[in-house]
C-alpha cells in the first residue's frame, strides 16, 4: 500500500515538473511572439502616419500651387488692365474671360477699382455679393504688403454652390493701389492633379477653410451637389 501512495506521489511530483518545464519554455517564447506583434503593430501605425502626413502635405502644397497660379494670373491681367489708358467693357471683359480660361476652377475672374465697384468680369451674369461687404476686400485693403487674401468658404449663387475668392491688389511702383482681381474659385470644380505620392484606394482627402469649413473632399460620395455641407465640421479653437 505504501509503495502504491509513494508512486502515486512520484507520478504526481513528474507530471507537476514536466507542467513546469514546458510553462517554462513557452512563456518567454510567447512573451516574445506578443513583443514582436505589438512591435510590429506600432511600427505599421507609425508608418502609416508617416504616410499620411506625406499625403497631407503633398495636398497642401498642390492646393496653394494651384492658389498661387491663379494669384499670378491675376498680376499679370490686372497690371495689363491697369496700364491700358482706355478699353470697353466688352473688350475687358473677353479679357478676363481669356485670363480664367486656363482654370477650370475659375468660375468668374473681376476687375475691380481701388474703391471696390466691378468695372468688368470674365462672367458678367455671374452676380455676387458687393465686394465692399466682403471680409476679402478689407483684407487687401488693410494689408498693402501682403501677395494675395483666400477667403473663407461661402455660398455662391445657387444652392449647393460654394468657394473662395482669391483676391489680390494691382499697385503701381510707389504702392498706390490701381485696383482689386478677384477670381471666384468654385470648391466644388477643384481637382488635384500631380501629386508626388500614390492615392490608395480607400484614402478620403478633406480640405478646411480658416473656420473649420469643409472646403473641398474626394470622393464626393455623401455630400450634396456642391459637394460642400453647409455647417461647420470642426472649431479650429
Amino acid at each position: 500500500m505504501g509503495v502504491v501512495q509513494g508512486f502515486s506521489w512520484f507520478r504526481s511530483n513528474i507530471r507537476r515538473a514536466l507542467l513546469l518545464l514546458i510553462l517554462a519554455v513557452l512563456l518567454p517564447v510567447l512573451g516574445l511572439l506578443v513583443f514582436t506583434f505589438v512591435a510590429q503593430l506600432h511600427n505599421a501605425f507609425d508608418n502609416e502616419m508617416q504616410h499620411d502626413l506625406a499625403l497631407a502635405r503633398a495636398v497642401g502644397e498642390a492646393f496653394e500651387e494651384h492658389v498661387r497660379d491663379i494669384a499670378r494670373q491675376e498680376l499679370t491681367a490686372g497690371t495689363a488692365l491697369a496700364s491700358l489708358e482706355s478699353f470697353t467693357a466688352p473688350q475687358a471683359n473677353q479679357y478676363l474671360k481669356t485670363a480664367a480660361a486656363g482654370f477650370a476652377s475659375v468660375s468668374s475672374m473681376e476687375w475691380l477699382t481701388a474703391e471696390g465697384t466691378v468695372i468688368a468680369s470674365s462672367n458678367p451674369s455671374a452676380g455676387g455679393p458687393d465686394p465692399r461687404s466682403q471680409p476679402w476686400f478689407r483684407e487687401v485693403l488693410a494689408d498693402p504688403g501682403r501677395p494675395f487674401v483666400v477667403s473663407d468658404l461661402s455660398p455662391g449663387q445657387s444652392a449647393g454652390d460654394f468657394g473662395v475668392t482669391v483676391a489680390r491688389g494691382i499697385r503701381d511702383a510707389n504702392g498706390k493701389l490701381l485696383g482689386v482681381m478677384a477670381a471666384r474659385v468654385d470648391a466644388g470644380r477643384m481637382e488635384i492633379r500631380g501629386l508626388p505620392i500614390s492615392l490608395p484606394g480607400q484614402v478620403r482627402i478633406v480640405v478646411f477653410d480658416r473656420q473649420g469649413v469643409l472646403a473641398y473632399r474626394r470622393p464626393e460620395d455623401g455630400m450634396n451637389k456642391g459637394g460642400l455641407p453647409s455647417g461647420r465640421v470642426y472649431s479650429p479653437e
